[in-house]
């Protein structure tokens, strides 16, 4: 992992491993943490707090739905339990809970921005995608693929200073019917780089292409509702609670931190929009050719 080790203690980690985290390796890593996810094993009551209420009601984040169970979180372990021995319940669990509670936390302790974001890599160069539900990212990230890039990961990106790391996980591939399936790609390159690009993509069914800078304001809001990954996944209980036995000015400082990084990137790097129809092959290579050009290929 970026920040360092994940250790996942459960009867068939194995299993997690090949179905929703793929193996990465990097040049350098931003820490060298260790953190433990624990999951099966019998909990003891502990002190009630936002999201294990949230998880006895069979609430993960968001829209994200489940099997009832028990929690606890410490500075570096997380251990979950649930009312099901099915390896697809605590599957589903670790894909819309843990790894994006884990992530946020490990990030912002080390000073790095956790973002939902596809990255693509050429010359160790990073292009990151950003964008809403079903704005097509893994769809263009998917085409930039076949004509050359290194699609690097698909839904978790870690941010520090000028540099991005991907996490490899599943895809959610959509075709042009819109239907859905599911892969874990193999990963063989390193999957860090320097930032060259940040895009907002939007795309569209029309065989139009425009790509354009956002303004400051737009930006900020975007990437804090919709990158970031309190904003994005709801974390903001989770991350106050992550210190809940602090005074209130450290229950705050990961979404303090968070915000501060944010504004940090965007200083750093100019946000684009881009709206393209991947499907419609003139306008896909217009995309090819705008980002063969802006990597001065």
């Amino acid at each position: 992992m970026p920040f360092g080790k994940l250790v996942v203690h459960s009867p068939n980690p194995a299993y997690l491993a090949e179905r929703v985290l793929g193996q990465a390796s990097y040049t350098r890593t931003f820490a060298e943490s260790r953190y433990q996810l624990y999951l099966h094993g019998e909990l003891p009551p502990e002190t009630e707090f936002y999201r294990q209420e949230m998880l006895e009601r069979g609430i993960y984040l968001g829209h994200h739905h489940g099997v009832s169970g028990r929690m606890r979180l410490d500075r570096d372990s997380l251990s979950i339990t649930l009312g099901s021995e099915s390896q697809q319940a605590y599957e589903k669990i670790v894909w819309s809970y843990a790894l994006k509670q884990i992530f946020t936390c490990m990030a912002l302790r080390h000073g790095a921005l956790h973002l939902k974001a596809s990255m693509l890599l050429k010359k160790g160069k990073a292009i990151l995608l950003l964008g809403r539900g079903k704005s097509g990212k893994t769809t263009l990230a998917s085409y930039l693929e076949q004509t050359g890039y290194y699609f690097a990961g698909n839904t978790h990106v870690m941010v520090k200073d000028h540099e991005a790391w991907a996490i490899p996980s599943w895809r959610r591939i959509r075709d042009s019917a819109g239907r859905e399936s599911y892969i874990l790609p193999e990963h063989r390159e390193p999957a860090n780089g320097t930032i060259h690009a940040i895009y907002v993509i939007d795309c569209n069914r029309e065989g139009q292409f425009a790509c354009s800078p956002l303004d400051n304001r737009t930006a900020l809001s975007f990437m804090t509702y919709f990158a970031a990954a309190a904003g994005n996944y709801d974390l903001k209980e989770d991350l106050v609670d992550y210190h809940r036995d602090a005074g209130f000015s450290e229950r705050m400082s990961l979404l303090a931190a968070e915000t501060v990084l944010i504004k940090h990137l965007l200083r750093n790097f100019k946000l684009h929009y881009l709206s393209a129809d991947i499907f419609d092959p003139v306008c896909a290579m217009k995309v090819h050719d705008h980002f063969h050009e802006g990597m001065g290929l």
